[in-house]
């Protein structure tokens, strides 16, 4: 979901920024090619030209990115995973629905989804994202994290090694707020 906002900021700031460079493009080409300036005469062309053909372009794009939010926050928080119920939720027909979330599957917006017959199933192969250890060093109370999968661990602060079978023991016996 990070991605997609981070894309969908692009968007917007790139559509907001030829929205201004418009018609700024159109008053330097004015006052370039009024005052023989050909620097702010190409620049004003420039910006008119992108901000012409471009920013319609990047506000559809944007449009449709808050779309493909909506439906991954319909499909990861709202828990709706048939296309008749996407529809419903979202208010376009079954065939844009399925049309998105094919799109949303192969951009990597949905991971971990499999889509077969207008339902949208948890994929069971798929790797799932690796968990953390954390837990407290008893030496000197520091903070250790290490990736679920580790065989070992080390805390930065006193080097103090820890094994698999610690790691585990030292999470299951510490109270998972203390960490934090």
């Amino acid at each position: 979901m990070k991605k997609l906002q981070r894309i969908r900021s692009a968007f917007f700031w790139s559509a907001l920024g030829l929205s201004v460079g418009f018609p700024c493009g159109i008053v330097m080409i004015v006052f370039g090619a009024s005052g023989k300036i050909w620097p702010l005469l190409i620049l004003g062309i420039l910006l008119a030209v992108a901000g012409f053909y471009c920013m319609p372009i990047l506000w559809i794009r944007f449009a449709d990115c808050g779309f493909t939010v909506r439906l991954v926050h319909a499909v990861t928080n709202q828990n709706l995973y048939t296309v008749s119920d996407l529809s419903a939720y979202l208010g376009k027909n079954e065939k844009q629905i399925s049309t998105a979330v094919t799109s949303a599957l192969s951009k990597g917006y949905l991971e971990g989804f499999l889509f077969t017959d207008g339902v949208l199933r948890l994929n069971r192969n798929a790797r799932q994202t690796i968990g953390t250890f954390v837990f407290r060093c008893p030496s000197c109370g520091a903070q250790v994290e290490a990736a679920e999968n580790a065989t070992d661990a080390r805390c930065e602060y006193c080097g103090t090694r820890f094994d698999r079978e610690a790691m585990v023991h030292l999470c299951s016996e510490q109270d998972p707020g203390q960490a934090d």
